[in-house]
Protein backbone atom coordinates (compact mmCIF):
# COMPACT_ATOMS: atom_id res chain seq x y z
CA UNK A 1 0.00 0.00 0.00
CA UNK A 2 3.05 2.12 0.70
CA UNK A 3 5.30 1.53 -1.83
CA UNK A 4 3.89 4.56 -4.18
CA UNK A 5 3.15 7.19 -0.97
CA UNK A 6 6.00 9.16 -0.12
CA UNK A 7 4.40 11.55 1.92
CA UNK A 8 3.24 8.96 4.55
CA UNK A 9 3.49 11.81 7.09
CA UNK A 10 0.54 13.96 5.33
CA UNK A 11 -2.12 13.59 7.81
CA UNK A 12 -5.52 15.54 8.47
CA UNK A 13 -5.76 18.66 10.02
CA UNK A 14 -7.97 17.18 13.26
CA UNK A 15 -4.46 15.19 13.89
CA UNK A 16 -2.65 18.38 14.00
CA UNK A 17 -4.95 20.34 15.96
CA UNK A 18 -5.27 17.40 18.34
CA UNK A 19 -1.93 16.66 18.38
CA UNK A 20 -0.72 20.97 19.24
CA UNK A 21 -3.79 20.94 21.52
CA UNK A 22 -3.18 18.04 23.79
CA UNK A 23 0.31 16.16 23.27
CA UNK A 24 2.58 19.32 22.50
CA UNK A 25 2.03 21.08 26.12
CA UNK A 26 2.65 16.95 27.90
CA UNK A 27 6.13 17.31 25.70
CA UNK A 28 6.71 20.39 26.15
CA UNK A 29 6.84 19.48 30.18
CA UNK A 30 9.73 17.37 29.83
CA UNK A 31 11.47 20.02 27.67
CA UNK A 32 10.34 18.97 23.93
CA UNK A 33 8.57 20.32 21.21
CA UNK A 34 8.51 17.69 18.70
CA UNK A 35 9.06 14.44 18.91
CA UNK A 36 12.19 14.46 16.75
CA UNK A 37 13.98 15.87 19.97
CA UNK A 38 13.03 13.01 22.29
CA UNK A 39 14.32 10.36 20.03
CA UNK A 40 17.38 12.77 19.91
CA UNK A 41 17.47 12.78 23.98
CA UNK A 42 16.72 9.31 24.61
CA UNK A 43 18.50 7.73 22.22
CA UNK A 44 21.50 9.83 22.97
CA UNK A 45 21.66 8.98 26.31
CA UNK A 46 21.63 5.53 25.84
CA UNK A 47 24.96 5.77 23.35
CA UNK A 48 26.35 7.49 26.03
CA UNK A 49 25.84 4.48 28.24
CA UNK A 50 27.02 2.06 25.59
CA UNK A 51 29.93 4.32 25.19
CA UNK A 52 30.51 4.00 29.11
CA UNK A 53 30.08 0.50 29.13
CA UNK A 54 32.94 0.25 26.65
CA UNK A 55 30.86 -0.69 23.91
CA UNK A 56 31.89 0.79 20.28
CA UNK A 57 29.38 0.53 17.54
CA UNK A 58 26.29 1.04 18.86
CA UNK A 59 23.41 -0.30 17.28
CA UNK A 60 19.78 1.16 17.25
CA UNK A 61 16.84 -0.53 15.66
CA UNK A 62 14.09 1.22 14.42
CA UNK A 63 11.00 -0.85 13.91
CA UNK A 64 8.75 0.13 11.26
CA UNK A 65 11.19 3.17 9.35
CA UNK A 66 9.08 3.46 6.35
CA UNK A 67 10.56 5.89 4.04
CA UNK A 68 13.27 6.41 7.15
CA UNK A 69 12.51 10.64 7.41
CA UNK A 70 12.85 10.57 11.43
CA UNK A 71 15.89 8.11 11.21
CA UNK A 72 17.94 10.65 8.81
CA UNK A 73 17.03 13.34 11.19
CA UNK A 74 17.98 11.10 14.43
CA UNK A 75 21.57 9.88 12.80
CA UNK A 76 21.60 14.06 12.26
CA UNK A 77 21.22 15.10 15.53
CA UNK A 78 22.89 11.98 17.21
CA UNK A 79 25.98 13.06 15.10
CA UNK A 80 25.71 16.85 16.07
CA UNK A 81 25.75 15.71 19.88
CA UNK A 82 29.59 14.14 19.48
CA UNK A 83 28.44 10.76 18.84
CA UNK A 84 30.18 9.05 15.46
CA UNK A 85 30.11 5.29 16.10
CA UNK A 86 26.66 4.07 15.78
CA UNK A 87 24.58 2.56 13.13
CA UNK A 88 20.67 2.89 13.21
CA UNK A 89 19.16 -0.37 11.65
CA UNK A 90 16.12 0.73 9.47
CA UNK A 91 13.45 -2.04 9.91
CA UNK A 92 10.26 -2.38 7.40
CA UNK A 93 8.85 -4.70 5.14
CA UNK A 94 8.71 -2.00 2.25
CA UNK A 95 11.30 -2.42 -0.11
CA UNK A 96 10.45 0.82 -1.68
CA UNK A 97 10.15 3.19 1.35
CA UNK A 98 13.44 1.71 2.22
CA UNK A 99 14.78 2.50 -0.78
CA UNK A 100 13.21 5.99 -0.27
CA UNK A 101 15.18 6.64 3.24
CA UNK A 102 18.48 5.26 1.68
CA UNK A 103 18.08 8.01 -0.81
CA UNK A 104 17.46 10.77 2.01
CA UNK A 105 20.04 9.51 3.83
CA UNK A 106 22.56 9.89 1.25
CA UNK A 107 21.65 13.31 0.65
CA UNK A 108 21.85 14.48 4.49
CA UNK A 109 25.03 12.81 4.54
CA UNK A 110 24.19 10.31 7.37
CA UNK A 111 24.44 7.10 4.99
CA UNK A 112 27.04 5.75 7.41
CA UNK A 113 24.81 5.61 10.37
CA UNK A 114 21.61 3.84 8.71
CA UNK A 115 21.47 0.48 7.30
CA UNK A 116 18.08 -0.60 5.75
CA UNK A 117 16.77 -4.35 6.66
CA UNK A 118 13.49 -5.00 4.80
CA UNK A 119 11.31 -7.87 6.76
CA UNK A 120 8.43 -8.76 8.42
CA UNK A 121 8.75 -6.97 12.07
CA UNK A 122 5.89 -9.56 12.88
CA UNK A 123 8.32 -12.30 12.71
CA UNK A 124 11.61 -10.86 12.96
CA UNK A 125 14.28 -12.55 14.81
CA UNK A 126 16.19 -9.61 17.07
CA UNK A 127 19.48 -9.98 17.22
CA UNK A 128 20.49 -7.80 19.88
CA UNK A 129 22.00 -6.21 21.92
CA UNK A 130 20.73 -3.19 21.18
CA UNK A 131 21.39 0.06 22.46
CA UNK A 132 17.84 1.21 21.86
CA UNK A 133 15.00 0.53 20.09
CA UNK A 134 12.57 3.19 18.56
CA UNK A 135 9.22 3.05 16.85
CA UNK A 136 7.66 6.45 15.43
CA UNK A 137 4.42 5.73 14.68
CA UNK A 138 4.61 2.01 13.68
CA UNK A 139 3.40 0.46 16.37
CA UNK A 140 -0.77 0.52 15.20
CA UNK A 141 0.65 -1.08 12.37
CA UNK A 142 1.74 -4.41 14.09
CA UNK A 143 -0.58 -7.50 14.64
CA UNK A 144 1.53 -9.21 17.25
CA UNK A 145 1.97 -6.38 19.92
CA UNK A 146 3.19 -9.15 22.73
CA UNK A 147 5.95 -11.02 20.26
CA UNK A 148 7.16 -7.68 19.36
CA UNK A 149 7.48 -6.32 23.15
CA UNK A 150 9.04 -9.53 23.92
CA UNK A 151 11.45 -9.30 20.74
CA UNK A 152 12.57 -6.52 22.26
CA UNK A 153 12.80 -6.92 25.79
CA UNK A 154 15.36 -9.31 24.96
CA UNK A 155 17.33 -7.43 22.97
CA UNK A 156 17.88 -4.70 24.38
CA UNK A 157 21.27 -4.15 26.42
CA UNK A 158 21.03 -3.63 29.78
CA UNK A 159 20.94 0.08 29.86
CA UNK A 160 18.58 -0.14 26.57
CA UNK A 161 15.69 1.93 26.06
CA UNK A 162 12.66 0.96 24.00
CA UNK A 163 11.83 4.65 22.69
CA UNK A 164 8.40 5.24 21.64
CA UNK A 165 6.30 7.72 20.24
CA UNK A 166 2.65 6.24 18.68
CA UNK A 167 -0.68 6.98 18.85
CA UNK A 168 -2.83 3.72 19.39
CA UNK A 169 -6.96 4.27 18.89
CA UNK A 170 -9.17 2.44 21.23
CA UNK A 171 -10.02 -0.15 18.75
Amino acid sequence: RYAACEEVHDLPAIFHYWSNRYLRPRLEAHGFSHPDAFFAKYAGECLACAKDAGRHGARLLSVGAGNCDTEVRLAAALRDQGHGEFVIECLDVNRAMLDRGRTHADRAGVSPHLAFVCADVNRFGFEGPYDAVIANQSLHHIVELERLFDGIVRSLAPTGRFIVSDMIGRN
